[in-house]
């Protein structure tokens, strides 16, 4: 029989038992920790597109930040991408129904941008820092511009703005 307690070959078993799961506990936090940095940009950058669509929708496209400046969501840097679409009612084939197709606004005449009414936004964010063609968030609005219970000024801007400002149509000053 030999002395009571562990063998040098068990201390070494279980240290790289242990080893082993120290190793897999830390690999699993630091998976953890990426995905919820990513999910928590994601977040920054839906924030930023919403609050993008608000001044749109609320204030006029004027107000919108230049597109080439970063915006700053909670210590981070983001660039966005706007697009503006008019939905255009057009014939569905069958008993009379119609359907509304996206066209981008600049394609149109400002006369069939006013008759359509309806105006959809959608807002693409990228992280200032990246130069990823997928954006981190993605928001479309679908507003009617003509919306009495906005300011007069907001409503005034909408409609030069579906007159041909800003989309390089020239508009009387």
């Amino acid at each position: 029989m030999g002395r009571p307690g562990v063998t040098l070959l068990e201390v070494m078993v279980a240290l790289a038992l242990l080893a082993g799961t120290v190793a897999t506990v830390t690999a699993g936090y630091g998976s953890l920790m990426h995905l919820s940095t990513m999910q928590q940009d994601r977040l920054n950058a839906m924030e930023v597109a919403h609050r993008l669509v608000l001044i749109y929708t609320h204030q006029g496209p004027k107000h919108l930040p230049d597109e080439n400046e970063p915006i700053r969501q909670i210590g981070r840097d983001y660039r966005y991408r706007l697009g503006e679409y008019i939905l255009i009612e057009e014939p569905a084939g069958r008993d009379g129904l119609t359907v509304r197709n996206a066209k981008l606004a600049g394609s149109l005449t400002p006369n069939k941008r006013l008759e359509a009414g309806l105006v959809m936004i959608t807002v693409n964010v990228y992280p200032a820092d990246s130069d990823d063609e997928e954006p981190a968030a993605s928001l479309s609005r679908i507003f009617w511009p003509y919306d009495t219970t906005q300011s007069d000024d907001a409503l005034l801007e909408h409609v030069l703005h579906l007159l041909g400002e800003g989309f390089g149509a020239p508009t009387s000053q």
